[in-house]
């Protein structure tokens, strides 16, 4: 998603996320002073400025970086705070250490993001080398969606036959796996990370309403690149239905509940 101004409406989500998250393992990770931390994947910055800096000690020092030029510039723009800064950063480059230094961060973060990465492996071996020794990362994406039951009834209609099999598999996720647990897990330790935490843990946010949550749904999937334009609005509308219908979203007062199961790693740089 590289529309910066769609991106930033939905991070209402995304930040109740990371929050859970980081008051949840506040007590688990170690903190220094001088702090200079790393956030991958800060899209338009909501994250950075207002979670982490809640949550790291006040004289840490955070770079928030993103893979596209779009969310570094409306970052910029969004937020000014003296101890943020904003750079661009592809974490798959091979060629990283032209813009970056090995061993350059005491502390790693990323939200939302491994969901998305196609090459973990490099992802990860990356990150291992701008940690410094002995320091920690921590990472939460979502594993499994309640978003995720909607492909299967989009490809029983007739009107998606062409593409059944395609919506049959369309997953939040780019590399979807059963085993996500203890995949990402064996592949840090076999880079040289040591595991402080690896958990699943269910994540419930409210959000305004239906039409909210199948926007995002036609935003963070790839069902616009499986079906042509006139398709996937009706899909879209389609999607609506099926999550009243079938009630995979809980129906509340001011909305809707939206249950999505996280993993969340805490890995440490063996020394």
């Amino acid at each position: 998603m590289h529309d910066a101004e769609t991106y930033h409406k939905f991070t209402l989500l995304s930040c109740a996320g990371a929050k859970e998250v980081l008051i949840y393992v506040k007590d688990k990770l170690t903190w220094n002073e001088n702090e200079n931390i790393l956030d991958i994947g800060c899209g338009t910055g909501d994250i950075t400025v207002n979670v982490i800096t809640e949550y790291v000690p006040s004289d840490s020092k955070i770079i928030g970086a993103d893979i596209s030029d779009e969310m570094i510039k409306f970052a910029e723009n969004l937020h000014s705070h003296p101890r943020i800064t904003f750079k661009r950063m592809d974490i798959l480059d091979d060629n990283l250490w032209t813009s970056w230094n090995k061993g350059q961060f005491s502390k790693i973060m990323n939200f939302y993001l491994m969901q998305r990465i196609k090459d973990s492996r490099k992802a990860y071996s990356n990150m291992y080398n701008l940690i410094q020794p002995g320091d920690e990362v921590l990472m939460m994406f979502p594993i499994k969606q309640d978003l995720d039951k909607i492909g299967p009834y989009l490809a029983r209609m007739s009107k998606y036959s062409k593409y059944a099999e395609e919506l049959s598999k369309i997953t939040v996720h780019f590399t979807p796996r059963e085993d996500h647990v203890s995949y990402n897990c064996d592949l840090l330790e076999s880079l040289g990370f040591d595991l402080i935490l690896c958990k699943e843990k269910v994540v419930s946010c409210e959000v305004p309403s239906v039409n909210f949550i199948i926007e995002l749904y036609g935003l963070i999937t790839t069902l616009s690149q499986i079906l042509p334009q006139d398709l996937f609005q009706e899909a879209l509308e389609d999607s609506k239905r099926i999550v009243i219908d079938n009630k995979i979203l809980e129906q509340t007062e001011n909305g809707m509940v939206y249950n999505y199961t996280i993993l969340i790693i805490i890995a440490k740089k063996r020394c």
